[in-house]
């Protein structure tokens, strides 16, 4: 059940950050700004609100798996 509720979260997620970049071109249309570039900024902003932390934490799991695993070179 809870993942009824995850799914639907994700999903309600989804279509609100595709109404904001939508918004985001239609606006920099309207303005004689780069669509791309504002649909572009649109979406890495609503990615970074759910995933901010995403890229730091692989690259953090990554060093330390790599300095403090216990493997060697010989």
């Amino acid at each position: 059940m809870i993942g009824l509720v995850v799914f639907g979260a994700a999903l309600l997620y989804l279509l609100i950050s595709i109404v904001v970049v939508l918004w985001a071109i239609r606006y920099a249309r309207g303005n004689g700004k780069s669509a791309k570039s504002w649909g572009r900024g649109a979406a890495f902003v609503m990615y970074s609100l759910v995933l901010w932390d995403w890229l730091q934490t692989v690259a953090t799991q990554e060093f330390y798996c790599a300095k403090d695993s216990g493997f060697t070179k010989h």
